[in-house]
């Protein structure tokens, strides 16, 4: 084994082990930013009992599995969810660092090699928002309209970065503003034609009066053009290529499924369908 791929090794589990902590701040995110609370002040405690939580009581995973999923000082049962929680976000900074691994700190790096880091934080951090997004939006049936400025801002910083690689600042803006054009084209059509299919004559009537677009920006829609935005943030921020398995599962969920029924799930098919177009060895935003 090389020195190189040791270093790899090392940081793709650190990253896992960091991904641990993160999620277990994510599992907070998520359940006090809807409530409007604070994530950076109290301390947690059973929902059960009121007992404050103990460091111990606290380590990410480890600590459910090894209390067998209950309070230690009640036995009432504690939901997986928070473990399952925690699981994903170090699975998910695992897999985005073995598959950007040469950005990992090793002996061949310098202080010009800075840059990649950033990257790689910015991706881990578009991840993290996320997952917090998707849990949101499953569990109130609308996401944060603040996550479209989040993501937007920190494509930005990745576009920052592009000072200190000119010879790629071109191919990357030119892949971003393409996946955005293109999401918001497949969008306006998928708004086009999923209106209530009633029967085939009043869905061509609907088709040609535009009335589904009247609809889309009446308030009842307000949670699935928040969901929109985020999508077209996403992939704006991965890129065309990354992009396209989200442009496609996305649009053809919008067309074909009622939103009710969709609205949950749309933030988890924005996350996974961008984790999937990471992974892939396209080029986009992030290479």
């Amino acid at each position: 084994m090389g020195v190189n791929m040791a270093f790899q090794i090392f940081g793709t589990v650190y990253l896992a082990v960091f991904g641990l902590l993160v999620g277990s701040f994510l599992n907070v995110c998520i359940y006090r930013i809807p409530e409007g609370r604070t994530v950076v002040k109290g301390h947690s405690m059973c929902m059960s009992c009121g007992h404050t939580l103990a460091p111990l009581d606290l380590v990410p995973l480890f600590s459910w599995i090894f209390l067998r999923g209950k309070c230690r000082y009640c036995s009432a049962p504690v939901s997986s969810r928070y473990a399952k929680i925690e699981a994903l976000t170090a699975f998910v900074f695992a897999a985005v660092a073995l598959s950007r691994r040469q950005w990992l700190a090793g002996p061949d790096k310098t202080i010009e090699s800075w840059p990649e880091i950033g990257k790689l934080i910015i991706l881990l951090a578009i991840f993290s928002v996320l997952i917090v997004q998707m849990m949101i939006q499953k569990d109130r049936g609308i996401g944060r309209p603040g996550v479209f400025v989040v993501i937007t801002g920190l494509a930005a910083a990745r576009f920052v970065l592009l000072f200190f690689e000119p010879d790629r600042a071109m191919d990357v803006l030119i892949s971003a503003v393409t996946a955005s054009a293109i999401c918001v084209g497949a969008l306006m059509i998928s708004i086009w034609l999923s209106p209530e299919k009633l029967c085939t004559r009043l869905y061509l009537e609907s088709l040609f009066r535009f009335s589904a677009f009247r609809e889309y920006f009446s308030s009842g829609q307000k949670a699935l053009r928040i969901s929109d935005g985020v999508h077209a943030a996403t992939c704006l921020a991965i890129g065309f290529y990354p992009a396209i398995p989200g442009l496609v599962a996305y649009s053809l969920i919008r067309i074909f499924v009622p939103w009710e029924k969709s609205i949950p799930y749309l933030g988890m098919v924005t996350a996974l369908s961008a984790l999937i177009g990471i992974l892939m060895p396209v080029s986009g935003v992030f290479v």
